[in-house]
């Protein structure tokens, strides 16, 4: 059972031709896999080669860091593909994502050890803590339509985007959170195989004139935004007990999970509520970017 909605049909085929669309997945996660399966439209799963070590987190700002990794994801998958050429690639759109979790502003990563799970999950008992997920969504610039392309109906509606998004960030801006603004959606243009922390720019309306007259054909637009949710582990003793965890880290499903645990697994017989998206602690926040893309193809 699928949405037949005309903005989804733009990545499906046709009987007479080929989709207008290739979306390709820069991740290896089987749950974002699962989870972007849910739209019924087809996808290439390429997982990143980026380094993550290179980013340092210690220290850093949590909604920054899984931003960036996201980025620079999508960017080594998009840039790897354009190099090699890939026929099918002709219109590509590329996705990547990063999530952490965060207790006390210390990002929590996968357990070294068994041990090390276990002292994870006995220190988030009881406590709020967050999970976020950073998203980046890859196209040309040559095919959105705040450039001129004769001959050729843009694909991406990038002036509404940049148009929500301004509007968004100035709307009641004296009561705007820190953390609301660390979150937004951000547009940004990068010159092709160029470094992202170097020669990344934000897009306005009021550059898409200069752009028109300015534009490289293989420069990339950058969307990109963070999603948080809020989680509470049980306090209980007998819910979440010394016992319970080391039970659960035996079965080794906190092994390859940030911050010990797995939502979507056992885990989520000691979790007492969220505050947000479930997907989003899942690893990919389906609700936010369904309504990113709809807004971006539409």
């Amino acid at each position: 059972m699928n949405l037949n909605l005309p903005f989804l049909n733009k990545f499906k085929n046709n009987k007479d031709e080929k989709s207008l669309l290739t979306l390709i997945l820069g991740s290896g996660s089987p749950r974002r896999k699962e989870i972007l399966s849910k739209l019924g439209i087809p996808f290439t799963v390429d997982p990143s080669k980026f380094d993550e070590t290179i980013l340092n987190k210690n220290n850093a700002n949590v909604a920054d860091y899984v931003r960036r990794n996201a980025i620079e994801k999508s960017l080594e998958v998009y840039c790897r593909r354009k190099k090699e050429n890939i026929e099918k690639d002709k219109n590509i759109i590329v996705v990547g994502a990063d999530t952490v979790v965060s207790c006390q502003n210390k990002i929590l990563g996968k357990p070294n050890s068994i041990e090390d799970a276990k002292a994870t999950l006995k220190n988030l008992r009881g406590q709020n803590h967050s999970v976020y997920t950073g998203v980046s969504i890859l196209f040309p610039l040559k095919d959105s339509n705040i450039i001129k392309n004769e001959g050729k109906n843009a694909i991406f509606n990038l002036k509404k985007l940049i148009s929500k998004s301004q509007k968004d960030s100035t709307h009641d801006s004296k009561k705007r959170k820190i953390e609301d603004n660390l979150l937004s959606i951000k547009i940004e243009r990068l010159p092709f195989e160029k470094s992202y922390s170097k020669h990344s720019s934000f897009v306005t309306l009021q550059d898409i004139s200069s752009l028109d007259k300015n534009t490289n054909i293989d420069d990339i637009i950058i969307i990109s935004f963070v999603e948080e949710t809020q989680v509470t582990f049980s306090s209980e003793e007998e819910a979440f007990s010394d016992e319970v965890i080391d039970a659960y880290v035996a079965t080794r499903e906190p092994m390859d999970k940030a911050g010990s645990y797995g939502y979507q697994g056992l885990s989520a017989f000691f979790i007492e509520k969220i505050n947000g998206c479930y997907y989003n602690v899942v690893g990919f926040p389906a609700h936010r970017f369904f309504s990113t893309l709809k807004q971006l193809l539409n």
